[in-house]
């Protein structure tokens, strides 16, 4: 089951976050918190959208090798085990919803490379988004602590 504190839902609804189309509540839930942790960053959203259209974070990759064994990416952004095994292995990435996606926004902005990220322009269309006043890294300088590189 998922546990979803009343700072993380407020942190979702700060200053307005964008929605996803269509989306049940479930996903609704890790869109705004991408939304609102990227300051509405849709080229994000939209890179979170190809990777993992569901915002499942147990989702692993459908992807098969010419074996039939599946690719070992896993959560919202499809994080690839072999190239981040310290990631993937940490016991709060498929525990901590909220922690996995931190680091997706960290790995987006520290340049790595997402297969997803030719599908960005069509994705943009799943979301709507406000204009936000403030910028929630402004109201929350302690976030900016996810940008540092995984130890």
């Amino acid at each position: 089951s998922l546990f979803v504190s009343t700072t993380q839902i407020q942190i979702a609804h700060a200053n307005y976050s964008c929605t996803k189309t269509g989306a049940p509540i479930e996903q609704q839930v890790f869109v705004m918190y991408a939304s609102a942790l990227s300051d509405n960053d849709i080229e994000f959203l939209a890179l979170l959208q190809g990777e993992n259209a569901k915002f499942d974070p147990q989702r692993q990759s459908d992807v098969r090798n010419a074996a039939g064994k599946r690719e070992e990416s896993f959560g919202f952004c499809q994080v690839h085990r072999p190239s981040h095994r310290q990631l993937v292995n940490d016991s709060r990435f498929f525990n901590n919803p909220f922690w996995q996606m931190e680091q997706c926004l960290r790995l987006y902005r520290t340049g790595t490379t997402f297969g997803a990220k030719k599908f960005i322009p069509k994705n943009r269309k799943h979301f709507n988004c406000p204009v936000r006043r403030e910028s929630y890294q402004q109201e929350h300088p302690e976030r900016l602590s996810l940008f540092t590189p995984y130890p």
